[in-house]
Order: structure tokens, then sequence, then C-alpha cells
């Protein structure tokens, strides 16, 4: 019997297919309950999309009682299946909007710089595509792209979430979602959940920083996976499914209950140019992040902060209320001084 005690399931392309199959629904539903009888194992989905899309997405689901109890939504922020709905992890959602912001700015003051020296250097250079986060470029020569991509592969080693592409001509550079790896590594803390006990699947680019060995010991792809994810569940001795989308997910389930692991490579595999490194991928799963923390707490006080102001002129409903922990903070600081007077 697996030890799994958390399994974390990508969205689209691996749960859910271009169509959903509902004949698999009871299957799955019969899986995720053997886990969580035998091992009390807790199940998240970690998506792209919003709350909004990623609830209505899982409706289907929900209606025959398949729900997960965790949702991760934008790559980044947790929810809890409770009662009342899915309620947010306030705390981490606050600091990775923080994270989020930091990198973003980072991204673009780099890209800023890096445009502003490729066009200068007149390589007859054409802008296909920019954004804050995204440059894609083409050039007169291959010669030239290939000078550019040397550069821009060495600038870029600063920003383990960045990767840079070529294609003959033409350059792309763009941001690979690193959050769902520390999503998933928070989510683990947060349930006492040791990596150790952790099974993530996953089928796409921005799957790859969760189903790196820093963040969970099994790992596992449907065969609809991107090379790349096949190539990192290979290397991890996952499993390599030999269905696609939530057939694949079932079977992955299957193979960790009977351990019949399967991680070789498919015939049909061929890598893609160029393979991200496993030293990148864990960078990814693992970027430092503690200043985001303090930001966050500096935005809880100030909103705390601006929140007792408007209370104090009762502009708002249940300004006592509101009121009332100030009120008693402020008796204890008397008391305090008083001792001291």
């Amino acid at each position: 019997m697996s030890d799994v005690r958390l399994i974390a399931t990508d969205l689209d392309g691996t749960l859910v297919g271009h169509t959903a199959d509902f004949r698999l629904y009871e299957e799955l539903r019969e899986k995720l309950i053997e886990y969580r009888r035998k091992n009390n194992t807790v199940w998240a989905t970690c998506t792209g999309r919003s709350l909004a899309s990623t609830k209505q997405f899982l409706g289907p689901m929900e209606d025959l009682g398949i729900r997960p109890h965790y949702i991760i939504v934008s790559h980044a922020f947790i929810y809890e299946h409770t009662k009342l709905g899915y309620v947010p992890h306030l705390a981490w959602n606050f600091r990775m909007s923080s994270i989020f912001r930091q990198n973003s700015r980072d991204i673009r003051r780099s890209i800023d710089k890096w445009y502003k020296t490729i066009t200068a250097a007149s390589l007859g250079v054409v802008t296909v595509y920019r954004r804050k986060t995204r440059l894609r470029m083409r050039f007169r020569t291959e010669e030239a792209a290939i000078v550019i991509e040397r550069m821009l592969e060495k600038e870029s080693s600063q920003h383990a979430y960045l990767r840079v592409v070529r294609h003959d001509r033409e350059i792309d550079v763009f941001q690979l979602p690193f959050s769902k790896g520390l999503a998933v590594s928070e989510l683990a803390g947060h349930l006492l959940i040791d990596r150790s006990n952790i099974l993530t699947i996953g089928d796409g680019h921005n799957d790859l920083s969760m189903l790196d060995q820093s963040v969970a010991e099994y790992s596992a792809c449907p065969s609809n996976a991107e090379p790349e994810v096949q190539y990192l569940v290979h290397c991890n001795q996952g499993h390599l499914a030999s269905k696609p989308d939530l057939a694949g997910v079932i079977e992955i389930l299957d193979a960790h209950l009977q351990n019949k692991i399967n991680s070789e490579l498919p015939d049909c595999w061929k890598p893609s140019e160029p393979r991200l490194s496993s030293r990148r991928i864990s960078d990814m799963a693992t970027i430092p992040h503690t200043g985001g923390f303090k930001r966050s707490l500096l935005f809880v006080l100030v909103s705390f902060t601006v929140l007792l102001v408007v209370a104090w002129f009762n502009v708002i409903p249940f300004s006592r209320y509101i009121l009332t922990p100030f009120y008693l903070l402020i008796k204890v600081i008397e008391k305090i001084v008083n001792i001291f007077i």
C-alpha cells in the first residue's frame, strides 16, 4: 500500500481533458475514497485558472460527490473546502501576491534592459511579441539568433523562473510558472505532511515545479504530458501512465496502490529543445521569498489600521465590535504602564 498522504493533481489536461469523461468519475471517486480510508489522504487540485473558473470547472465532479479538500488557483493561491465553501489561506495568499509583484517587477526590468541592448546592436531584429514578462524576436540570420541566445541564457541565469528558447531565427523569452511547487510545499507544511508522503500529477510545463523531488517524493504524468514533463517523471522514477487525462490519473492512483510503478519513457518519446536541467527546475520549486512575508505583514497592519480609523468615526456597520479589541488592548497597556509608574 502506498504511503501517500497528499495527492496534488493538475486540472486541465490531467484531471480533465478536452472533453469531460463522465464514465470515469465514479472510478476516480472510488480510488480517492480508498486512499482516504487507508491513509487519510488529502487531495488538492492545482490550476492556473481563477477561483471562479475552477469552481465552475469542478462543478460536474462535485455534483457526483467528487470534491478536492483544497484547490490551488492561479498557480499559487490556496483555498480549503469547508461547509462555508472554499475559504482562503489568507496569510499565504497575501504572501504570494507580494512575491508575484516583486518577481514581475524584476522580470520586466530585465526584459526592458535586454531589449534595449539587442535593438541597439543592429542585428536586424524584428519584435514579434512583447509584453511585461515575455519577449519574442526574429533575427535576420540564424547566426545572430545564436549569439543573442547565448547572451540571454547567461543573463537570465539570475532568474530561475525564466526560460530562453530558440527556434531557428526566432528567440522567445518567457516566464515559467514556478509557484505550484511553492504552494504544494506550503500546503504540506500546513498539514504537517512530509515530502516523502506526497504524490504530484501533471502534464504541462507549469507543473514542473511541483513535480520536482524537492517538493514531492512521488511524481507522475498521463500519456499526453509534454516531453519535458515525461522526462522529469522518468528521472524521478515516477509513473508514466499509458493512458491520457483522467484515465491516466486513475492508472497512476492504481499503480501506487498496487506498487506497480512504470518509469520507462514511451517508445514514441522525443526530447524537446532545449530541455530544462533538473537544477533549474529545483530552483523554481524553492525560490527564496523571505521578503514577501514582511511585505504581506505590513499590508495586513496597514489594512487593519485603516479599518480602525473608519470604525472610529462609526461610518461602517459593526464599528463597535471592530473597536472592542482595540479598547481592550488600550486597557492592557494602561495597566502595564501603571505597574511601572
